[in-house]
C-alpha cells in the first residue's frame, strides 16, 4: 500500500516471470520503496494544488489591481463630478439671490407699504408668494452652506468664541416670531472660548433654534445650555452617541476637555426610530403638511438640509451633534465640541 499517516492513497504491484518467492528482506525494501513513492506523489499532488492555487491567487490579484484602477478613476471621476456640482449650486444659488430678493421686497411692499386696495383673495395670493419666496431663499441657502461646508472639509482656521454670546445673537433673530408664539427662551451656562468658525456655529445654532421653534407649541419654552465635559465624562455618552456615529469616540478630536451645548425644548418630539435619520439629507419627520405646532410663523415644512448641515458643520470641527428626548416631552439637540488642550 502506498500510505501517507493511516490514508491509502494507492498500492504498488510488483510481479515477476521466475516465480521466485520474497524475503521478509525483500518486503521490507519494497514497503520502503512504496513509502517513498507514496511521499512523492503527495508532493507532487500538493506541487499541482499549489500550482493552481497560486494560478488563482496570481489571476485574483491582477483582477484586484485592475478592480483598483476602476476604483481610483471612480474615485477621481467622483471628486471632479462633486466640484462641479457643487460649483453648479454655488452659481445657480448665487444667481437666484437676486432675482429672490427681488421678488421678496416687491411682494413685501405691496402688502405692508403700497396702500393699494386689495380684495381678501388678492391679499392671500401676495401672501403666498410672499412666502413661497421665503422657502427658496431658504433653500437657495441652506444649498450654498452645504456646498461650502463639503469643499471645506475639516475647518483649519478657528477662533475663540463664547457660544453663550452667540446664542443670545441668535435669539435676537428670533424675537418677533418668539413673542407672537409667546414661547419662553433662556440661555445660561459656562461662558468660556470655544476653538470654532464662528460663522459656521451661528448657522448650526440658528438651524436648532428655529427647529425648537417649530417643534414647540404656542406658550411652550426652549433652553440654550453650555458647560464643560472632562474627558472621561465622555464615556457616559457613548451608549447614546454610537447610535449616531459607530466609531464614537475614535471619530472625534481627542482633547482633555470639551463643550457641551444644548438646545432643549418642550414640543412634540421626535419619534426614537427617527432620531438617527433625521441628520441625512432632505429627510424630514412624519407625513405632515407643515412643521409648525402653532399657528403664526414657521407654518412651512422646510427643504429637510438643515440638520444635516448642523451635522456637516460639526463633521468639520472634528466633533459630533445628536438628539434625544427630553425630560418631560419634547427634544434635546446637543453639540460636543472639542476644547484646546
Amino acid at each position: 500500500p502506498l500510505k501517507i499517516g493511516q490514508e491509502v492513497m494507492g498500492v504498488m504491484t510488483v510481479g515477476t516471470i521466475s516465480g521466485r518467492n520474497y524475503s521478509d528482506r525483500d518486503v521490507f525494501l519494497l514497503c520502503s520503496i512504496a513509502g517513498q513513492l507514496a511521499v512523492l506523489i503527495d508532493n507532487y499532488s500538493l506541487y499541482d494544488k499549489m500550482k493552481e492555487k497560486a494560478e488563482e491567487l496570481y489571476k485574483s490579484k491582477m483582477e484586484l489591481k485592475e478592480n483598483l484602477q476602476k476604483v481610483k478613476r471612480a474615485n477621481i471621476e467622483l471628486g471632479r463630478l462633486n466640484t462641479a456640482k457643487n460649483n453648479f449650486i454655488g452659481i445657480a444659488s448665487h444667481e437666484l439671490k437676486t432675482p429672490i430678493t427681488s421678488i421678496m421686497g416687491g411682494a413685501e411692499f405691496l402688502l405692508k407699504y403700497s396702500g393699494i386696495p386689495m380684495t381678501p383673495e388678492q391679499h392671500s395670493i401676495l401672501a403666498s408668494v410672499y412666502e413661497g419666496t421665503l422657502q427658496l431663499r431658504k433653500l437657495v441657502e441652506d444649498l450654498l452652506s452645504i456646498s461650502r461646508i463639503e469643499a471645506l472639509g475639516p475647518l483649519a482656521q478657528k477662533k475663540p468664541a463664547n457660544l453663550i454670546h452667540v446664542c443670545r445673537e441668535v435669539h435676537n433673530l428670533f424675537v418677533l416670531p418668539l413673542s407672537e408664539r409667546h414661547i419662553t427662551v433662556t440661555i445660561g451656562g459656562d461662558e468660556v472660548d470655544v476653538p470654532v468658525d464662528e460663522g459656521f456655529v451661528t448657522l448650526a445654532i440658528r438651524n436648532l433654534l428655529e427647529n425648537a421653534i417649530k417643534f414647540t407649541r404656542d406658550q411652550g419654552e426652549v433652553r440654550l445650555s453650555g458647560r464643560v465635559l472632562t474627558h472621561a465624562q465622555l464615556k457616559e455618552l457613548t451608549p447614546t452617541l454610537r447610535q449616531f456615529y459607530s466609531a464614537f469616540p475614535n471619530n472625534i478630536a481627542t482633547a482633555q476637555s470639551y463643550y457641551l451645548l444644548q438646545v432643549r425644548d418642550n414640543g412634540i418630539g421626535i419619534p426614537a426610530d427617527e432620531r438617527v435619520r433625521i441628520f441625512d439629507k432632505f429627510y424630514g419627520v412624519g407625513d405632515i403638511a407643515h412643521h409648525s405646532s402653532g399657528d403664526t410663523a414657521f407654518m412651512s415644512k422646510g427643504s429637510g438640509l438643515g440638520l444635516s448641515i448642523v451635522r456637516g458643520i460639526m463633521d468639520a470641527h472634528e466633533g459630533v451633534v445628536w438628539v434625544e428626548e427630553a425630560a418631560g416631552g419634547g427634544s434635546t439637540f446637543s453639540l460636543l465640541f472639542p476644547l484646546q488642550n
